[in-house]
């Protein structure tokens, strides 16, 4: 099965990009394109309950279960809510919230 979920902590988010650890094994190889699913409550947003981004993964730490790469927001909606979570983790100073992360397979 080409689709599968995992569970990851996010460790950082900017606009530069992003650094996840997952919670359970997984391979991922850099250039691997996922979709990521925030839940957004634990950062006061109630509406929607959940951010979904695309992502591209650049790179992956197999000891560690770490990656990190870009995003790629498709609206204006995405360019909100990554503004107002980046505005809540710097306040926090410290971003570690769960997300959920689909792997995908890059059609050739």
């Amino acid at each position: 099965n080409p689709f599968s979920t995992t569970s990851a902590v996010l460790l950082d988010l900017s606009w530069q990009g992003f650094k996840i650890e997952f919670v359970n094994q997984v391979k991922v190889k850099p250039g691997s394109k996922l979709s990521m699913s925030v839940p957004l409550a634990s950062f006061g947003i109630l509406a929607p309950s959940r951010l979904k981004l695309k992502i591209q993964v650049k790179w992956f730490d197999g000891r560690m279960l770490r990656a990190g790469g870009i995003f790629e927001p498709e609206n204006h909606e995405q360019d909100y809510l990554i503004q107002k979570i980046i505005d809540v983790l710097t306040l926090r100073g410290s971003p570690e919230d769960s997300g959920q992360f689909n792997r995908q397979t890059r059609a050739s």
